[in-house]
Protein backbone atom coordinates (compact mmCIF):
# COMPACT_ATOMS: atom_id res chain seq x y z
CA UNK A 1 0.00 0.00 0.00
CA UNK A 2 2.79 2.44 0.98
CA UNK A 3 4.34 2.35 -2.47
CA UNK A 4 1.03 2.92 -4.28
CA UNK A 5 0.14 6.41 -3.02
CA UNK A 6 1.79 9.84 -2.97
CA UNK A 7 0.49 12.87 -1.06
CA UNK A 8 1.01 16.30 -2.66
CA UNK A 9 1.08 19.26 -0.29
CA UNK A 10 0.93 22.79 -1.74
CA UNK A 11 2.05 25.63 0.51
CA UNK A 12 2.06 29.41 0.31
CA UNK A 13 3.71 31.26 3.20
CA UNK A 14 1.55 29.89 6.05
CA UNK A 15 4.49 28.50 8.00
CA UNK A 16 2.60 27.73 11.21
CA UNK A 17 0.14 25.50 9.35
CA UNK A 18 2.95 23.90 7.34
CA UNK A 19 4.96 23.13 10.48
CA UNK A 20 1.93 21.59 12.21
CA UNK A 21 1.17 19.42 9.17
CA UNK A 22 4.76 18.14 8.99
CA UNK A 23 4.88 17.44 12.74
CA UNK A 24 1.66 15.45 12.37
CA UNK A 25 3.01 13.61 9.31
CA UNK A 26 6.20 12.62 11.12
CA UNK A 27 4.69 11.87 14.53
CA UNK A 28 2.19 9.38 13.09
CA UNK A 29 4.74 8.07 10.58
CA UNK A 30 2.41 8.51 7.62
CA UNK A 31 3.93 5.93 5.26
CA UNK A 32 3.44 7.63 1.88
CA UNK A 33 5.83 9.77 -0.12
CA UNK A 34 5.07 13.44 0.45
CA UNK A 35 5.81 15.95 -2.31
CA UNK A 36 5.77 19.60 -1.21
CA UNK A 37 5.27 22.28 -3.86
CA UNK A 38 6.14 25.69 -2.38
CA UNK A 39 5.09 28.79 -4.31
CA UNK A 40 5.95 31.27 -1.52
CA UNK A 41 8.09 34.33 -2.10
CA UNK A 42 9.67 33.76 1.32
CA UNK A 43 11.97 30.93 2.41
CA UNK A 44 11.16 28.17 4.89
CA UNK A 45 12.16 28.60 8.52
CA UNK A 46 14.53 26.28 10.40
CA UNK A 47 11.74 24.39 12.20
CA UNK A 48 10.09 23.37 8.93
CA UNK A 49 13.40 22.41 7.33
CA UNK A 50 14.16 20.29 10.38
CA UNK A 51 10.89 18.34 10.00
CA UNK A 52 11.55 17.82 6.27
CA UNK A 53 15.06 16.50 6.95
CA UNK A 54 13.74 13.99 9.49
CA UNK A 55 11.88 12.04 6.83
CA UNK A 56 13.47 10.68 3.64
CA UNK A 57 9.99 10.20 2.16
CA UNK A 58 9.47 13.98 2.02
CA UNK A 59 10.49 15.74 -1.19
CA UNK A 60 10.55 19.55 -1.21
CA UNK A 61 10.42 21.71 -4.36
CA UNK A 62 10.59 25.50 -4.49
CA UNK A 63 8.76 27.31 -7.31
CA UNK A 64 9.68 30.91 -8.08
CA UNK A 65 8.05 33.82 -9.93
CA UNK A 66 4.47 33.11 -8.81
CA UNK A 67 4.18 36.45 -7.02
CA UNK A 68 3.12 39.40 -9.21
CA UNK A 69 4.75 42.50 -7.73
CA UNK A 70 2.67 44.92 -9.81
CA UNK A 71 -0.63 43.42 -8.65
CA UNK A 72 0.79 42.55 -5.22
CA UNK A 73 -0.72 39.07 -5.38
CA UNK A 74 0.10 35.51 -6.41
CA UNK A 75 -0.65 34.38 -9.97
CA UNK A 76 -3.32 31.70 -9.65
CA UNK A 77 -2.68 30.30 -13.13
CA UNK A 78 0.93 29.64 -12.10
CA UNK A 79 -0.42 27.74 -9.08
CA UNK A 80 -1.96 25.26 -11.53
CA UNK A 81 1.37 24.91 -13.31
CA UNK A 82 2.97 24.22 -9.92
CA UNK A 83 0.47 21.43 -9.28
CA UNK A 84 1.07 19.95 -12.73
CA UNK A 85 4.84 20.09 -12.23
CA UNK A 86 4.55 18.24 -8.90
CA UNK A 87 2.21 15.66 -10.43
CA UNK A 88 4.85 14.85 -13.03
CA UNK A 89 7.21 13.96 -10.17
CA UNK A 90 4.76 11.41 -8.74
CA UNK A 91 5.91 7.83 -9.34
CA UNK A 92 3.03 6.00 -7.66
CA UNK A 93 -0.21 4.80 -9.24
CA UNK A 94 -2.35 6.98 -6.96
CA UNK A 95 -2.11 10.54 -5.67
CA UNK A 96 -3.97 12.72 -3.21
CA UNK A 97 -3.75 16.50 -2.73
CA UNK A 98 -3.83 18.15 0.65
CA UNK A 99 -3.56 21.66 2.10
CA UNK A 100 -1.39 22.73 5.01
CA UNK A 101 -4.46 23.46 7.18
CA UNK A 102 -5.67 19.86 6.73
CA UNK A 103 -4.75 16.67 8.58
CA UNK A 104 -4.86 13.37 6.71
CA UNK A 105 -7.28 10.67 7.86
CA UNK A 106 -5.46 7.48 6.97
CA UNK A 107 -8.02 4.66 7.36
CA UNK A 108 -10.36 6.25 4.78
CA UNK A 109 -7.45 7.06 2.46
CA UNK A 110 -6.53 3.36 2.49
CA UNK A 111 -10.19 2.51 1.87
CA UNK A 112 -10.13 4.64 -1.31
CA UNK A 113 -6.92 3.02 -2.59
CA UNK A 114 -8.31 -0.47 -1.93
CA UNK A 115 -11.49 0.43 -3.79
CA UNK A 116 -9.53 1.61 -6.83
CA UNK A 117 -7.39 -1.52 -6.77
CA UNK A 118 -10.53 -3.66 -7.04
CA UNK A 119 -12.51 -1.39 -9.40
CA UNK A 120 -10.40 -0.55 -12.43
CA UNK A 121 -13.26 1.24 -14.22
CA UNK A 122 -13.14 4.04 -11.63
CA UNK A 123 -10.66 6.91 -11.96
CA UNK A 124 -10.88 8.16 -8.39
CA UNK A 125 -12.44 7.59 -4.98
CA UNK A 126 -13.17 10.16 -2.30
CA UNK A 127 -15.23 11.05 0.70
CA UNK A 128 -16.37 13.86 2.93
CA UNK A 129 -14.43 16.04 5.35
CA UNK A 130 -14.50 17.16 8.98
CA UNK A 131 -14.28 20.84 9.84
CA UNK A 132 -12.90 21.63 13.30
CA UNK A 133 -12.05 24.68 15.36
CA UNK A 134 -9.64 24.86 18.28
CA UNK A 135 -9.51 26.63 21.62
CA UNK A 136 -6.48 28.50 20.24
CA UNK A 137 -5.06 28.73 16.74
CA UNK A 138 -3.02 25.82 15.35
CA UNK A 139 -3.03 23.78 18.57
CA UNK A 140 -5.31 23.18 21.53
CA UNK A 141 -8.57 21.50 22.46
CA UNK A 142 -11.06 20.72 19.68
CA UNK A 143 -14.05 22.85 20.70
CA UNK A 144 -16.18 22.21 17.60
CA UNK A 145 -16.21 19.51 14.92
CA UNK A 146 -18.71 19.00 12.10
CA UNK A 147 -18.82 17.03 8.82
CA UNK A 148 -18.93 18.78 5.44
CA UNK A 149 -19.29 17.62 1.83
CA UNK A 150 -21.71 14.72 2.21
CA UNK A 151 -21.49 14.01 -1.52
CA UNK A 152 -23.85 11.73 -3.37
CA UNK A 153 -22.52 9.52 -6.15
CA UNK A 154 -23.57 10.56 -9.64
CA UNK A 155 -26.77 8.83 -10.69
CA UNK A 156 -25.88 8.93 -14.40
CA UNK A 157 -22.70 8.79 -16.47
CA UNK A 158 -24.14 11.18 -19.07
CA UNK A 159 -22.25 14.49 -19.06
CA UNK A 160 -25.41 16.63 -19.06
CA UNK A 161 -26.80 14.79 -16.03
CA UNK A 162 -23.48 14.93 -14.20
CA UNK A 163 -23.23 18.69 -14.74
CA UNK A 164 -26.77 19.21 -13.44
CA UNK A 165 -26.10 17.11 -10.34
CA UNK A 166 -22.79 18.90 -9.81
CA UNK A 167 -24.61 22.24 -9.72
CA UNK A 168 -27.15 20.87 -7.28
CA UNK A 169 -24.34 21.09 -4.73
CA UNK A 170 -20.85 22.09 -5.91
CA UNK A 171 -17.74 20.83 -4.11
CA UNK A 172 -13.98 20.71 -4.58
CA UNK A 173 -11.62 17.82 -5.33
CA UNK A 174 -9.14 17.98 -2.45
CA UNK A 175 -10.68 15.07 -0.56
CA UNK A 176 -10.22 12.51 -3.34
CA UNK A 177 -7.63 9.84 -4.20
CA UNK A 178 -6.93 9.88 -7.96
CA UNK A 179 -5.26 7.58 -10.42
CA UNK A 180 -2.19 9.68 -11.14
CA UNK A 181 -2.31 9.38 -14.94
CA UNK A 182 -5.97 10.42 -15.00
CA UNK A 183 -5.63 13.56 -12.89
CA UNK A 184 -2.52 14.64 -14.83
CA UNK A 185 -4.70 14.72 -17.98
CA UNK A 186 -7.23 16.91 -16.16
CA UNK A 187 -4.60 19.38 -14.95
CA UNK A 188 -3.09 19.59 -18.43
CA UNK A 189 -6.49 20.83 -19.61
CA UNK A 190 -7.19 23.20 -16.71
CA UNK A 191 -3.64 24.63 -16.84
CA UNK A 192 -3.95 25.89 -20.41
CA UNK A 193 -7.38 27.48 -19.90
CA UNK A 194 -6.27 30.65 -18.16
CA UNK A 195 -8.83 32.86 -16.49
CA UNK A 196 -7.98 36.12 -14.74
CA UNK A 197 -10.65 35.35 -12.16
CA UNK A 198 -9.37 32.68 -9.74
CA UNK A 199 -12.87 31.51 -8.74
CA UNK A 200 -13.79 30.67 -12.33
CA UNK A 201 -10.37 29.08 -12.82
CA UNK A 202 -10.99 26.72 -9.90
CA UNK A 203 -14.60 26.20 -10.91
CA UNK A 204 -13.57 25.16 -14.43
CA UNK A 205 -11.14 22.61 -13.01
CA UNK A 206 -13.73 21.12 -10.65
CA UNK A 207 -16.27 20.95 -13.47
CA UNK A 208 -14.07 19.08 -15.95
CA UNK A 209 -12.87 16.73 -13.19
CA UNK A 210 -16.45 15.55 -12.71
CA UNK A 211 -17.25 15.58 -16.43
CA UNK A 212 -14.34 13.37 -17.47
CA UNK A 213 -13.58 11.19 -14.44
CA UNK A 214 -15.60 8.40 -12.91
CA UNK A 215 -15.47 8.93 -9.14
CA UNK A 216 -16.91 6.91 -6.28
CA UNK A 217 -17.66 8.71 -3.01
CA UNK A 218 -17.75 7.18 0.46
CA UNK A 219 -19.40 8.82 3.45
CA UNK A 220 -16.13 8.53 5.38
CA UNK A 221 -14.10 11.75 5.83
CA UNK A 222 -10.66 11.87 4.22
CA UNK A 223 -9.45 15.08 5.83
CA UNK A 224 -9.68 17.14 9.00
CA UNK A 225 -9.75 20.85 8.13
CA UNK A 226 -9.27 23.65 10.63
CA UNK A 227 -11.71 26.58 10.32
CA UNK A 228 -9.86 29.90 10.07
CA UNK A 229 -9.78 33.14 8.08
CA UNK A 230 -6.22 33.03 6.73
CA UNK A 231 -5.90 33.44 2.93
CA UNK A 232 -4.82 30.47 0.83
CA UNK A 233 -4.60 29.25 -2.79
CA UNK A 234 -8.08 27.82 -3.14
CA UNK A 235 -10.10 30.30 -1.10
CA UNK A 236 -13.09 32.00 -2.71
CA UNK A 237 -12.94 35.78 -2.96
CA UNK A 238 -16.14 36.77 -1.19
CA UNK A 239 -19.72 35.64 -1.55
CA UNK A 240 -21.92 35.67 -4.67
CA UNK A 241 -22.92 39.32 -4.22
CA UNK A 242 -19.30 40.48 -4.13
CA UNK A 243 -18.52 38.43 -7.21
CA UNK A 244 -21.53 39.82 -9.11
CA UNK A 245 -20.38 43.35 -8.28
CA UNK A 246 -17.10 42.70 -10.11
CA UNK A 247 -17.23 44.73 -13.33
CA UNK A 248 -15.58 41.80 -15.15
CA UNK A 249 -18.03 39.16 -13.88
CA UNK A 250 -19.97 38.70 -17.16
CA UNK A 251 -16.77 38.62 -19.21
CA UNK A 252 -15.25 36.03 -16.88
CA UNK A 253 -18.43 33.94 -16.95
CA UNK A 254 -18.40 34.03 -20.75
CA UNK A 255 -14.74 32.92 -20.83
CA UNK A 256 -15.56 30.13 -18.40
CA UNK A 257 -18.47 28.98 -20.58
CA UNK A 258 -16.34 29.08 -23.75
CA UNK A 259 -13.65 26.97 -22.06
CA UNK A 260 -16.24 24.39 -20.99
CA UNK A 261 -17.66 24.24 -24.51
CA UNK A 262 -14.18 23.67 -25.93
CA UNK A 263 -13.60 20.56 -23.83
CA UNK A 264 -17.11 19.18 -24.39
CA UNK A 265 -19.43 20.00 -27.28
CA UNK A 266 -22.67 20.95 -25.53
CA UNK A 267 -25.62 21.27 -27.95
CA UNK A 268 -26.83 24.28 -26.00
CA UNK A 269 -23.83 26.65 -25.91
CA UNK A 270 -25.42 28.51 -22.99
CA UNK A 271 -25.99 25.35 -20.95
CA UNK A 272 -23.03 25.90 -18.61
CA UNK A 273 -23.96 29.55 -17.99
CA UNK A 274 -27.56 28.55 -17.29
CA UNK A 275 -26.48 25.86 -14.83
CA UNK A 276 -24.05 28.25 -13.17
CA UNK A 277 -26.83 30.76 -12.61
CA UNK A 278 -29.20 28.05 -11.38
CA UNK A 279 -26.75 26.32 -9.07
CA UNK A 280 -24.71 29.27 -7.82
CA UNK A 281 -26.48 32.61 -8.27
CA UNK A 282 -30.20 31.74 -8.02
CA UNK A 283 -29.55 29.27 -5.19
CA UNK A 284 -27.79 32.04 -3.26
CA UNK A 285 -30.70 34.47 -3.69
CA UNK A 286 -33.25 31.79 -2.79
CA UNK A 287 -31.28 31.04 0.35
CA UNK A 288 -31.17 34.75 1.21
CA UNK A 289 -34.72 35.74 0.23
CA UNK A 290 -34.70 39.04 2.11
CA UNK A 291 -31.82 40.32 0.02
CA UNK A 292 -34.06 41.78 -2.71
CA UNK A 293 -36.76 43.27 -0.51
CA UNK A 294 -37.35 47.01 -0.50
CA UNK A 295 -39.98 46.73 2.25
CA UNK A 296 -39.66 44.67 5.42
CA UNK A 297 -42.64 43.68 7.54
CA UNK A 298 -42.44 42.99 11.25
CA UNK A 299 -42.35 39.26 10.45
CA UNK A 300 -39.41 39.85 8.10
CA UNK A 301 -37.54 41.76 10.80
CA UNK A 302 -38.16 39.01 13.36
CA UNK A 303 -36.99 36.35 10.87
CA UNK A 304 -33.82 38.32 10.05
CA UNK A 305 -33.16 38.85 13.78
CA UNK A 306 -33.53 35.12 14.49
CA UNK A 307 -31.28 34.21 11.55
CA UNK A 308 -28.58 36.61 12.77
CA UNK A 309 -28.94 35.30 16.30
CA UNK A 310 -28.44 31.73 15.08
CA UNK A 311 -25.30 32.84 13.24
CA UNK A 312 -23.88 34.52 16.33
CA UNK A 313 -24.91 31.72 18.69
CA UNK A 314 -23.73 28.88 16.52
CA UNK A 315 -24.32 25.42 17.92
CA UNK A 316 -21.04 23.78 18.69
CA UNK A 317 -20.27 20.10 18.99
CA UNK A 318 -17.18 19.24 20.94
CA UNK A 319 -15.12 16.13 20.27
CA UNK A 320 -16.63 14.18 23.17
CA UNK A 321 -20.16 14.72 21.81
CA UNK A 322 -19.07 13.86 18.26
CA UNK A 323 -17.40 10.62 19.38
CA UNK A 324 -20.50 9.62 21.36
CA UNK A 325 -22.69 10.03 18.27
CA UNK A 326 -20.27 8.45 15.80
CA UNK A 327 -20.44 4.70 15.21
CA UNK A 328 -17.24 4.71 13.16
CA UNK A 329 -14.59 3.07 15.36
CA UNK A 330 -11.75 3.64 12.88
CA UNK A 331 -12.52 7.34 12.70
CA UNK A 332 -13.03 7.71 16.44
CA UNK A 333 -9.71 6.10 17.30
CA UNK A 334 -7.86 8.41 14.90
CA UNK A 335 -9.64 11.50 16.23
CA UNK A 336 -8.55 10.64 19.77
CA UNK A 337 -4.94 10.48 18.56
CA UNK A 338 -5.32 13.78 16.70
CA UNK A 339 -6.66 15.50 19.81
CA UNK A 340 -3.74 14.16 21.83
CA UNK A 341 -1.34 15.53 19.18
CA UNK A 342 -2.98 18.96 19.19
CA UNK A 343 -2.80 19.15 22.98
CA UNK A 344 0.80 17.92 23.26
CA UNK A 345 2.69 19.58 20.42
Amino acid sequence: MNDKLTICLFILERHNFTLRFLRYYNKFKIPYTLIIGDGSKINLNKSILSEINKNNKIQYFKFKNEFNKKLNEYNHNKFYLRILSCLKKVKTEYVKFISDDDLLINYSTIKCVNFLEKNKKYDAAGGSGLDFSLSSKYYGKIRDIHPFYNIKNFKSEKVIDKVKQFYDGTFDCWHIVFRTKKIIKIFRISSIHNNKDKDFKDHFHELITHIFLKIHFFKDPLILHESHNDPHDGALRGNVIKRLKDINFLRNLENFSKSANKVHKFKNKNFIKEEYYRGIVIKYFNKNKNINKSYYSLKDMIRIFKANLKTKIKKTQNLKTFLAKSKNRSLNSQLVLVQDFLLNK
